[in-house]
C-alpha cells in the first residue's frame, strides 16, 4: 500500500507540502479513477485500488496456465 503522500511524489515529483489534505486526496483519487480506467480499456490485467484512509494498492492479475487433461 502506498500512502497518498507517496502516490503524490511518484506522480507530481514534489512533496505534496503545500497541497491541502483534502485537496491532495482529490487529485490524487481523480488521477486513480483515470488510471483504472485507462488500464480497463487497454485489458492490461492491472488494477489500482483504494485502501480506505490509507492510500492505493497497485495490482497485477498473472494468468494461470491452462490445464490439460
Amino acid at each position: 500500500v502506498r500512502t497518498y503522500e507517496e502516490v503524490w511524489r511518484a506522480v507530481w515529483g514534489q512533496p505534496p507540502e503545500k497541497t491541502p489534505g483534502p485537496e491532495l486526496r482529490r487529485r490524487i483519487h481523480v488521477t486513480a479513477s483515470r488510471l483504472r480506467k485507462t488500464l480497463r480499456e487497454q485489458g492490461t490485467g492491472e488494477d489500482v485500488t483504494s485502501v480506505r484512509k490509507q492510500g492505493y494498492r497497485f495490482s497485477v492479475r498473472i494468468a494461470q496456465p491452462r490445464r490439460r487433461g
